[in-house]
């Protein structure tokens, strides 16, 4: 496959990712620990975390985020990114609505006959939460998926933490094939998806270096 052709196909990936719904539609969560947000933004505080398959409608838009109810809930809603919800393909089947979750602000643990909804938890998580980096993980192997499956071709190879907080994302070699615009686009997408994940204080701060190490293009975010 060309430069041409991978950069066509990730320039599809790009479109399809995107979330096209309205006030009231059924989305999707795409990531593992998603945050849900009091308010619009990064700096936001965390209402709950919810995971892949979580059904969510859509309540509000501003910008790049969505304020949705979360299905199962008794009413809870937030914000979300909107880089990690997708409109449901018609040929899915529907999820089962998981069971109402104890309140974020309980303070008891639940008895042993009651558990947790395993797509949705407080903001808090669980004993073995999985952590930032962790879940930023799972976001970009899920976008590394996708991009195999359309283009035939990886784009990252693993993410790990860069100096004085910055998040390190190491690109292939086919990273340095896509046109400047593609490459632009999908750093855009990267840190969008870094700072709705990242839950500590402080900016996003988002890296992609090369296989050598080398910094090729950092991104941040306030």
């Amino acid at each position: 496959m060309g430069p041409r052709s991978v950069a066509a196909s990730f320039a599809v990936l790009l479109l399809a990712g995107s979330v096209l719904a309205a006030t009231g539609d059924a989305l999707m969560v795409t990531g593992d620990g998603v945050n849900v947000r009091a308010g619009p933004g990064s700096d936001a505080a965390v209402r709950m975390r919810v995971h892949r398959g979580q059904q969510v409608i859509e309540l509000q838009r501003e910008g790049s985020w969505v304020r949705a109810e979360i299905a199962g809930t008794d009413g809870q809603e937030g914000w979300i990114h909107s880089s990690l919800l997708a409109v449901p393909r018609a040929d899915e089947p529907e999820t089962e609505a998981p069971p109402e979750p104890q309140p974020p602000e309980a303070t008891q643990a639940p008895p042993q006959s009651q558990t947790l909804p395993h797509m949705v938890e407080p903001a808090a998580g669980p004993a073995g939460d999985l952590g930032e980096l962790a879940r930023f993980r799972e976001t970009v192997s899920y976008l590394n998926e996708r991009a195999t499956m359309l283009a035939g071709a990886d784009l990252f190879a693993k993410v790990e933490p860069g100096p004085e907080g910055a998040m390190r994302v190491v690109a292939t070699e086919t990273w340095s094939s896509l046109a400047p615009a593609g490459r632009q686009s999908y750093a855009n997408t990267l840190l969008d998806r870094w700072a709705a994940t990242k839950a500590s204080a402080g900016p996003a701060v988002l890296q992609i270096v090369d296989p050598s190490g080398e910094v090729v293009m950092e991104k941040t975010r306030p």
